[in-house]
């Protein structure tokens, strides 16, 4: 699970206008799961590869089963101060969503329990899938936070749990971030933007592209990124950093700085060739077997504002594009839209 004391958002599309710089964010919240990691027991212990402490184990792609996946029917939450004896502190009935998110004041044990009275939606069928248990009693970390940002004025009104008041950034500002100094540092897997749509203004008024980031010490190269929305028009923003994608991210990241530091090769996962900027008249990028001490196999990352451009060194003034929306990767002197590009890493 993540964890730092320095959360930041990185805006690279403000809106959804095409002049308009300006970012709004009515409140940025993070919480954290108390059961990831948790000791798990269940009435069925399931098989080896789906045993109850997946449900606890922050990962979307692992699960407790005692067959096959399923959605839980009835279900009630109970809690225990000693593991004996169990009140009730929810209950579901008839439900049909893959996802059940409660707010329980007042609940509060060393023990919970997940109490299913109707495994799934076939009367007598015993079998039962539970992907993720997950408990939060902290409330939103962010709230009454130390905040600062890019431009604007009023950033402690995205952690001001006001939902009627918001941090909105200047017109003019070229490089727009929020951030949120938790104090100490902190564990989060869940985190949430409310924005100008959660007050009734107009969709193009929320954020359209935004990078959440964390950081221990808040020095310049040491932010890691966590999660990433793009193309967004809701508003609000209401996601998990799963145990898994906090791992890939990971490592993604750690490719990402060496690439951004060094010229690399890019190595294509059906096999050892790289891509590489053919040197004669071509303007295309093609793919093949080619030594990698050759320049024009190695590529560098630089940095266009949110998104990046990806040089080759044998002519490392040139970028790749699809300037010319011919299908394939060009490479030439463009250095707008056509030559930004957002990695993102790929899941197994």
């Amino acid at each position: 699970m993540p964890a730092g004391r320095y959360v930041k958002l990185d805006v690279f599309k403000p809106n959804g206008y095409a002049t308009d710089r300006m970012a709004r964010v009515s409140e940025i919240e993070l919480y954290d799961d108390i059961a990831m990691g948790k000791t798990a027991v269940a009435s069925d212990s399931g098989s080896a590869e789906h045993g109850p402490s997946n449900a606890v184990d922050g990962r979307d792609d692992t699960s407790w089963s005692s067959s096959a996946t399923l959605i839980t029917k009835d279900y009630k939450l109970q809690v225990s101060s000693d593991g004996l004896t169990y009140t009730d502190a929810d209950t579901v009935l008839g439900n049909t969503e893959a996802l059940t998110e409660r707010m329980i004041p007042g609940a509060s044990g060393r023990y919970f329990r997940l109490y299913i009275t109707a495994p799934n939606q076939t009367a007598g069928d015993p079998t039962v899938t539970i992907n993720d248990f997950e408990l939060y009693d902290a409330g939103n970390l962010a709230l009454g936070s130390t905040v600062t940002a890019s431009t604007g004025a009023n950033p402690t009104w995205a952690a001001d749990g006001n939902g009627s008041t918001q941090w909105t950034s200047s017109a003019t500002d070229a490089d727009i971030w929020l951030k949120v100094d938790l104090g100490s540092v902190k564990r989060f897997n869940r985190w949430v933007v409310k924005q100008a749509g959660s007050n009734g203004e107009a969709s193009d008024n929320n954020l359209f592209g935004y990078h959440l980031k964390v950081s221990e010490d808040d020095s310049a190269d040491s932010y890691l990124m966590l999660d990433t929305v793009d193309l967004n028009t809701d508003g609000m923003t209401d996601r998990m950093i799963n145990r898994s994608t906090f791992v890939k991210y990971k490592e993604y990241a750690y490719d990402f700085m060496k690439m951004a530091a060094a010229f690399q090769g890019i190595v294509n996962r059906e096999g050892a060739h790289v891509f590489y900027k053919y040197e004669g008249s071509s303007d295309y990028v093609e793919y093949g077997t080619v030594s990698p001490s050759q320049d024009s196999s190695q590529w560098l990352l630089s940095d266009a504002g949110g998104f990046l451009r990806i040089k080759n060194k044998a002519e490392p003034a040139d970028n790749i594009h699809i300037e010319d929306e011919l299908g394939y990767a060009q490479y030439g002197g463009m250095t707008g839209d056509s030559s930004q590009w957002l990695l993102v890493p790929v899941y197994p």
